[in-house]
């Protein structure tokens, strides 16, 4: 009777909180992948001359394609917008 319904209620809530710590997980990791080209195009060069080492030209040629993808993402993101099925569904 009670006991049941109480196990019920607790085990549903238990999901809950576990699928929202998932949500969280996903879209934390997702964030953290979209800050990767920032980071890199931004602070490493500027970490690279403050300790005075020399960016060589595979250095260089990386932060054009790191810089390259970031555009090339956010223009795709421009015309697609978030098309995924099920993707913008999703609210906090």
């Amino acid at each position: 009777g009670v006991c049941h319904m109480l196990f019920i209620i607790g085990l549903c809530d238990a999901m809950s909180v576990i699928g929202h710590t998932r949500l969280i997980q996903i879209t934390s990791a997702t964030f953290g992948a979209l800050l990767v080209p920032f980071h890199t195009v931004t602070v490493l060069p500027i970490e690279a001359q403050s300790l005075g080492a020399p960016i060589t030209a595979i250095n260089w040629l990386g932060l054009v394609l790191c810089a390259t993808s970031a555009v090339m993402y956010f223009k795709a993101r421009k015309i697609g917008g978030e098309t995924a099925e099920g993707y913008s569904l999703i609210q906090c």
